[in-house]
């Protein structure tokens, strides 16, 4: 659904150069799940995003900046209940 999105965008000649991850927990928890997994397993939660689904993802389309909304966290590290992360293209 996202690669869709970017191809979206892209076949109209405009380039993606953010994604915004608002992670919760609940039934679609799954980039929560993995950030709060690595952190435990030792991880800083700047190199954890990366260990989400959403984090390779955007690693693997080129973005390979992120961006902690550190206001927006609820929950402590490695118990985070939501989490705001934000992937940028480099000088996007």
């Amino acid at each position: 659904m996202v690669t869709d999105a970017m191809n979206a965008f892209q076949g109209i000649g405009r380039q993606v150069n953010g994604i915004r991850g608002v992670w919760n927990a609940g039934p679609l928890g799954d980039n929560l799940n993995s950030l709060n997994a690595a952190v435990r397993g030792g991880m800083s939660a700047e190199d954890a995003v990366w260990e989400t689904f959403t984090g390779k993802f955007a690693r693997r389309n080129g973005f390979t900046e992120a961006s902690i909304d550190w206001e927006s966290a609820a929950g402590g590290l490695g118990g985070h209940t939501e989490f705001v992360v934000n992937f940028m293209r480099p000088g996007g």
